[in-house]
């Protein structure tokens, strides 16, 4: 919940059901005090401020004003006027048929009373978006936002942009959403660089888990990025994905994050790359503490009680066997080059690993003592000898094991002892003492 423009008609959007959706049909009064209820949670998850500046009541239709602010002073910075027609009428007709016992919200920027003429005439007809929200009776929630294009004759530094069309249907703690970024280029006349991307979607499938907030997957795809300038070397990219999965299975969160980039032309030898990060097993109670700590009314100022809320925290969501695994793949023409790495608490039991353990853990060493960690690299040396890595790589000697065809290498930890490739180094050396309380590491 951030303070951008897109990011208040959006929250707008996926509260409404909740605010809007009590009813089958709605009187103008009825609906304000839906309207002010919806206002009441938006300030309860924003930083921002929404501030019912006016609310005209009709029979069948009602209109109403919200100021958003930054901050619940009465002098705080205005940022933004929202315009709401709200059509409650009993029977609606539309190109779509009759609707019967709905609520529309038709919400734009309110321009009156707003001044900055410049930012208005970037935008095509000089309407930044618009945000259509139909309530059903059933408590289906339909919004569709629309981000206009620039106007490229009031573009700044050459930019041009096809704007963002959203789509997102709500339904008891349920959103599924997709939409488009539109294609996008910049170009700076001070330096020449520019700077493009084609059209790009997006997509969400989420829903609400009392214990830690919104769970499911969300993907993002970012097509054809190009960039170039006089003074750098051109880099192409093909597409990059991100996708991102959360599930609550048990007393336990699972989550991962996949970036995936193909097609890659540039100076540097590789042509695909991805990382893949996930964590399985983390304590739900911790996760939601967590959560709840970040939430803006939640929020703690002071850093000692700050450092100690997240220790109690993380130490909850801690729980034997949870696992992190990070990989990493790269590419060439050459071939692959894998690197494997795995981060987990000991499994309950095993070398006197138990919750009351995980309690007792006050330094680095202690912590070290119940983690399994573990890592490979697996390069083909084919991919690894038109690279500059393998300057270095040579210069490893024993930490690293290069033949014709592969170059490979293994990482343990054993107690507070990493042992690289069978060379034990303890990290006491590397790093310094090991005894110093994590409270007072994050002070």
């Amino acid at each position: 919940m951030n303070k951008s423009l897109l990011a208040f008609p959006f929250a707008v959007c996926t509260l409404s059901a909740v605010a809007f959706a009590a009813t089958s049909q709605f009187s103008g009064e009825q609906t304000k005090q839906e309207y002010e209820l919806l206002l009441a949670q938006l300030n309860a998850l924003s930083v921002a401020t929404f501030v019912n500046e006016s609310y005209e009541t009709g029979v069948g239709k009602s209109t109403a004003i919200t100021r958003v602010q930054n901050g619940g002073a009465g002098d705080s910075d205005v940022l933004l006027f929202l315009h709401h027609d709200i059509d409650h009428s009993a029977v609606r007709k539309d190109d779509d048929g009759l609707h019967v016992g709905t609520v529309s919200i038709d919400t734009t920027l309110h321009q009156q009373d707003f001044a900055p003429e410049e930012m208005l005439e970037m935008f095509k007809d000089a309407t930044p978006f618009r945000l259509i929200t139909d309530i059903q009776h059933t408590g289906e929630v339909r919004n569709r936002l629309t981000v206009n294009p620039n106007d490229p004759d009031n573009a700044i530094d050459e930019f041009s942009w096809d704007g963002l069309e959203l789509d997102v249907i709500t339904n008891d703690g349920k959103i599924v959403g997709d939409g488009k970024l539109g294609k996008l280029s910049v170009v700076n006349p001070e330096d020449g660089t520019e700077m493009s991307i084609a059209d790009s979607p997006f997509e969400v499938d989420l829903i609400l888990d009392e214990k830690i907030n919104y769970v499911g997957t969300a993907n993002f795809v970012i097509n054809q990025m190009n960039m170039k300038s006089p003074q750098r070397p051109e880099l192409s990219i093909k597409q990059i994905a991100v996708a991102s999965k959360t599930q609550v299975i048990d007393d336990g969160v699972d989550g991962s994050l996949l970036f995936d980039v193909k097609g890659i032309q540039s100076i540097m030898p590789i042509s695909n790359a991805s990382l893949d990060i996930a964590v399985n097993g983390l304590g739900v109670e911790g996760v939601g503490l967590l959560n709840e700590l970040f939430e803006t009314q939640n929020a703690v100022f002071d850093q000692d009680a700050m450092s100690d809320e997240i220790l109690t925290a993380v130490k909850a969501m801690l729980q034997p066997g949870v696992l992190m695994s990070i990989d990493l793949l790269l590419n060439n023409r050459g071939g692959d080059v894998v690197t494997d790495l795995n981060i987990a608490l000991k499994e309950e039991g095993e070398d006197g690993m138990s919750a009351d353990a995980l309690e007792k853990v006050v330094t680095q060493r202690d912590a070290l003592n119940l983690i399994n960690f573990n890592g490979l690299l697996n390069a083909d040396r084919s991919a690894l000898d038109i690279t500059p890595a393998m300057l270095f790589l040579g210069a490893a000697g024993e930490y690293i094991t290069i033949t014709d065809e592969s170059v490979t290498s293994s990482i343990t930890l054993e107690g507070s002892t990493l042992n690289i490739n069978g060379v034990l180094l303890p990290l006491d050396q590397l790093t310094g003492s090991l005894d110093q309380p994590f409270s007072d590491l994050l002070r």
